[in-house]
């Protein structure tokens, strides 16, 4: 069942409620009322515990960057605007580098350079609106001295 957490996306399996973050705690709100849920981390999941029962979250962005990190070809986890760009094809990028910024739902979302490489592509524009799964960069993985 997908639900939105502070405006994203998240599959909620088994849970016909509301959820929202509040750090190191969900709040969760259904018809039998509210109440809070801890939350760990599984890698890029997110476990929560809520009345006895444990559910999986995995964000879309997490789901589309699975799919696409081990070719470095980055994907828009979400649709939005480009509002920066802070590479160049041909330049050399370290992981986690951030290469652009996408803005969505008045938030800024990074777009990090999935490993070592060479920017091969760059099809994002300041200023464009891109949507979910559209082609942002790729990074070629290569050693960066």
């Amino acid at each position: 069942m997908k639900r939105m957490v502070n405006g994203n996306e998240v599959e909620l399996t088994n849970c016909d409620c509301k959820v929202y973050d509040h750090g190191d705690r969900y709040l969760v709100v259904s018809d039998a009322g509210f109440g809070s849920a801890a939350v760990v981390r599984d890698r890029n999941d997110i476990l929560v515990s809520y009345r006895g029962k444990q559910y999986r979250i995995q964000p879309p962005a997490t789901r589309i960057a699975q799919r696409v990190q081990s070719s470095g070809k980055l994907l828009a986890p979400m649709p939005g605007q480009i509002v920066d760009i802070r590479v160049a094809v041909g330049d050399k990028v370290v992981a986690a580098q951030t290469l652009l910024i996408l803005e969505a739902m008045k938030t800024h979302q990074p777009i990090l350079a999935p490993h070592n490489g060479v920017v091969k592509e760059l099809k994002a524009k300041i200023g464009i609106q891109v949507s979910e799964g559209d082609s942002l960069v790729w990074v070629q993985e290569a050693t960066v001295e």
